[in-house]
């Protein structure tokens, strides 16, 4: 698993049936790649695709059985690489590079 589809697989998990195009926008993410990614999770049986009742033409991603067994187990992994991370650069670092990627969002956004 890639980082782009575990951070697709965690935002579908938060948000319970999104969009691609919402999760373009909520991961800063180019929407051809999110599609990609989501039909490969969904060929993997690890989301699933429904029509959107409010936008006949817009398909809603959620995550299958499968797909919440898969983040139950890699959600405590995930988390102990984060608290890793952190512990290594420490509180200010992490600080300062929020406030880093926060321009570059803001930056190739305009």
């Amino acid at each position: 698993m890639t980082l782009t589809t575990y951070r697709l697989m965690r935002t579908v998990e938060t948000f319970e049936a999104i969009s691609i195009a919402d999760l373009g926008r909520h991961m800063v993410t180019d929407n051809a790649q999110i599609s990609r990614a989501a039909t490969d999770l969904a060929s993997k049986d690890l989301v699933t695709f429904r029509g959107d009742p409010t936008n006949k033409r817009r398909k809603l991603v959620s995550l299958s059985p499968k797909g919440k067994a898969l983040m139950d187990e890699l959600t405590p992994r995930f988390k102990a690489r984060r608290e890793g991370v952190e512990a290594c650069l420490g509180e200010q670092v992490i600080s300062d590079l929020h406030v880093s990627f926060a321009k570059l969002v803001q930056h190739f956004s305009d």
